[in-house]
């Protein structure tokens, strides 16, 4: 075996082993929280090391496999909608149209790959061709991901927003951008081809390719000790170390006007917004702080006629109170008990 040899085993061996040990680790957790996003992650890394030991064991090239290996990222388009999309109609064409394009480029990837074995390896420009659109399968998803979480970005306020939220998005976005960058250089293998130009890139891979992993356990699982880490200074609220990881946060933070439009929150987050004379996207921030105070593991959307009246009763008093407001908190809980009595007709219909 030579040196390049042994460097290129070893590195699908790390990545063999880390997308092992993360794709059960992410796929057990989202299971456990019934998250899709996370289980579809898992997947992806499962899919990834599975791929590895087809490889590695029977010594095999990238295009024998490039059928399986190379579906692999189009998960990621799946992570990324059930993420950032799940309840955004206004973005269809765009899942659309990367789920079109993407698969586009790895039928074509497949096809060339499945001709250059055809060719006993011979047809040096056909691997050109498969290898290229290999690339574009694995970097289109990376977009994909990088404008959604973008996209998230923007619609989540600072000022109400816990500061870890926004935070993980934009880690997100590097880690991304830094491994659509790593995977788009094995276009130097194509124009430098030979095995130290490819056992170098191997090597760059491997690298980032394990920081990425490391990276997306720690940005979705989210565990305790990283969550406080990203919202030092937060200048909202301080989570406590007992507090569970909160993937169902962010899609709380990122959901959109719901199919039933006179949905609770909205209603009671427009009448305080007009009462303290804030937008109506803080006052929903505040309503949701509130509410979480009251009830930590239960989400707004679920909450009955009784628990709302807890929460304006004395929660959102507590919440008001923080903000140094020069208005009467005692009044404005009042006004909103009488609101929530006047439309409580809507929680018992958006349950239907």
């Amino acid at each position: 075996m030579t040196t390049y040899e042994t460097i290129i085993l070893i590195g699908n061996l790390i990545i063999l082993i880390g997308t092992l040990l993360v794709g059960l680790i992410v796929l057990i957790n989202g299971l456990s929280r019934r998250m899709d996003n996370l289980v579809i992650l898992g997947l992806l890394y499962l899919l990834t090391s599975t791929a590895k030991i087809i490889q590695v064991a029977f010594r095999l090239k990238w295009a024998e496999i490039a059928f399986f290996q190379t579906a692999v990222p189009l998960l990621i388009l799946e992570f990324t909608r059930q993420t950032f999309y799940r309840k955004r109609e206004d973005k269809k064409l765009k899942i659309y149209l990367f789920y079109g394009i993407t698969f586009v480029t790895y039928v074509i990837s497949a096809y060339f790959a499945f001709l250059f074995t055809q060719s006993d390896f011979n047809e040096r420009n056909l691997y050109n061709v498969a290898a290229t659109f290999d690339i574009l399968t694995v970097i289109l998803p990376n977009i994909f991901t990088i404008i959604a979480a973008r996209e998230a970005i923007q619609m989540l306020d600072p000022i109400i927003v816990e500061k870890y939220i926004i935070s993980r998005l934009r880690i997100w976005i590097i880690l991304s951008f830094i491994f659509s960058l790593a995977y788009g250089s094995w276009i130097f293998e194509l124009i430098f081809p030979g095995e130290a130009t490819y056992a170098y890139l191997n090597s760059i891979s491997t690298i980032i390719g394990m920081f990425y992993m490391l990276g997306s356990y720690l940005l979705w699982v989210l565990p305790n000790w990283f969550k406080l880490y990203l919202n030092k200074g937060s200048q909202v609220r301080q989570p406590s170390s007992a507090e569970t990881s909160t993937e169902e946060e962010l899609q709380e933070e990122l959901e959109v006007t719901p199919k039933f439009k006179g949905e609770m929150l909205n209603i009671l987050g427009s009448y305080l917004a007009e009462s303290i004379q804030s937008s109506e996207l803080a006052a929903r921030g505040h309503l949701r702080f509130a509410a979480r105070s009251a009830y930590p593991n239960e989400t707004v959307m679920n909450f009955n006629y009784s628990k709302w009246y807890t929460v304006l009763d004395h929660y959102l008093i507590d919440q008001l109170r923080k903000l140094n407001l020069d208005v009467d908190y005692n009044s404005i809980s009042q006004n909103m008990q009488q609101q929530l009595k006047r439309s409580q007709s809507v929680i018992t219909m958006a349950k239907h």
